[in-house]
């Protein structure tokens, strides 16, 4: 694992390497001035650096086809690179003198190398591209004095440090100009103020006078609208008790019990003449009454809504309808807001006779209703 970690972490190295040697700096390549990490194999070892060369290249992209390849970079970016090369060959460095270490021992038994013929040729070629770019690495930072007179990193300093300096001088003038900016600003609103002040002054008691008259204007209009929902309120409320009143009146002019409820089941049948419409009727009283007798607690099926587009279409329009309902014990009730026929259950811990006749009411419904079914 260690020697996979370290191969991928030195190609990616040798691919930075040749990056750098493809770059073009101000339309200018940077290859002649880098030599190719082949070439530093070979001058490390000149009697093994054929085969070597031509992996190395294969695996890193160091061909002539990746010359080919050119990326503009600026110097700042160019010198960045190169100082990162730098720091991953030192970190790099314990790790692969151990690899060199390993390379010459034997098993202290068998007097076996260490590694096998395929390991050993992978640590071989390992070192060898860290040996190179290390020669590479040493080559960009030879200064104008040396015998090769490889100037290119000073040369990027330098044109890094003058970019700097041209940046910060231009800071330095933008920042004067907006100094002068905000001084000129502060006098200009110090004159707007002042001339803002003295026209407050001339406007204030036209202000005031008119504040006044919008304040007197509000609150008459307050007032009004206060008045207004009093008397909406009032007329709601009567309206309200006009409509409770009328449901009382409704519910307590309806017989109630089994006799109340064949005679409202008289007047469904003799009242609406067309009989798709009676049998609608009576097959949706006949439904309901089925679900709330097979499942007595479920609210849902005993909470039915007066404007419910179904139950007015099948029950409630017809003479009769409603008042079977009532007759069958079920009362007029507001239900989250909303105006209902529900039929209350009793407590069957503690009302269990209520419960009882409760049910049985709603059974002998149901019964009375198939009766008048088969008829």
């Amino acid at each position: 694992m260690e020697l996979r970690t370290t191969e991928s972490e030195i190609s990616e190295l040798a691919s930075l390497y040749n990056e750098l040697r493809n770059a073009v700096v101000g339309g200018t390549s940077l290859a002649p001035s880098l030599p190719s990490l082949a070439s530093f194999i070979l001058e490390a070892d000149p009697t093994n650096a054929t085969d070597s060369e031509n992996k190395t290249a294969d695996e890193n992209g160091d061909g002539a086809e990746a010359e080919l390849s050119t990326k503009e970079m600026s110097h700042r970016d160019v010198l960045l690179s190169i100082e990162s090369l730098d720091h991953q060959l030192q970190v790099l460095e314990d790790r692969t003198n151990r690899f060199r270490k390993r390379l010459n021992e034997k098993d202290p038994i068998t007097g076996a190398a260490r590694y096998g013929e395929k390991t050993t040729n992978r640590v071989k070629t390992l070192l060898q591209t860290y040996d190179a770019l290390t020669a590479a690495s040493r080559h960009l930072h030879q200064s104008p004095d040396d015998d090769n007179d490889n100037a290119l990193l000073a040369f990027l300093r330098d044109s890094v440090n003058k970019q700097d300096e041209a940046l910060q001088k231009q800071k330095t003038e933008a920042e004067e100009k907006e100094k002068l900016a905000q001084k000129a600003l502060l006098e200009s609103e110090t004159r707007r103020r002042t001339e803002e002040a003295q026209r407050t002054d001339r406007e204030s008691a036209a202000r005031i006078a008119a504040a006044r008259e919008l304040a007197e204007r509000a609150q008459a209009s307050r007032e009004q609208r206060t008045a207004e929902r009093s008397r909406r309120e009032d007329e709601e409320r009567r309206a309200a008790e006009a409509e409770r009143a009328a449901d009382r009146a409704f519910v307590d002019s309806v017989p109630k019990g089994a006799e109340g409820v064949r005679l409202q089941l008289k007047a469904l049948r003799e009242g609406v003449t067309d009989a798709g419409a009676r049998g609608a009727a009576l097959g949706a009283l006949h439904t309901l009454f089925s679900q709330i007798v097979a499942r007595p607690e479920e609210i849902a099926f005993r909470r039915i809504r007066c404007d419910h587009e179904k139950f007015v279409e099948d029950i409630g329009r017809h003479v009769g309808g409603r008042e079977v309902l009532v007759a069958a014990g079920f009362r007029l009730e507001m239900v989250d807001g909303v105006k209902c026929f529900f039929s209350r259950e009793p407590d069957i811990e503690r009302e269990m006779d209520e419960w009882s006749k409760w049910f049985d009411d709603l059974k002998e419904t149901l019964e009375i209703i198939e009766e008048e079914l088969i008829k």
